[in-house]
């Protein structure tokens, strides 16, 4: 699935002009994390969308905080 997303979005980037045609676009390999829960899955998930730029955590158990401030602010957009 990493080497589908990486092809894709590679093609889009190019086609687009957001980078040249010889420019690396990826480091090898990529970030695997295992995810052991739905609520592990929505705190990476928040972090891909929202935290960019901080470090990637190492702990499994982070994923717990990122999943909070999902919830956070789905309940902000849910009250406007």
């Amino acid at each position: 699935m990493l080497a589908v997303f990486k092809a894709r979005s590679t093609r889009i980037l190019r086609e687009t002009g957001c980078t040249q045609a010889d420019q690396p676009v990826w480091c090898e390999h990529g970030s695997t994390r295992i995810l052991f829960s739905t609520r592990a899955v929505t705190g990476a998930a928040f972090y891909v969308r929202a935290c960019q730029g901080e470090a990637l955590p190492s702990d499994e158990n982070c994923w717990e905080h990122y999943a909070a401030l999902a919830e956070v602010e789905l309940q902000r957009k849910q009250s406007l």
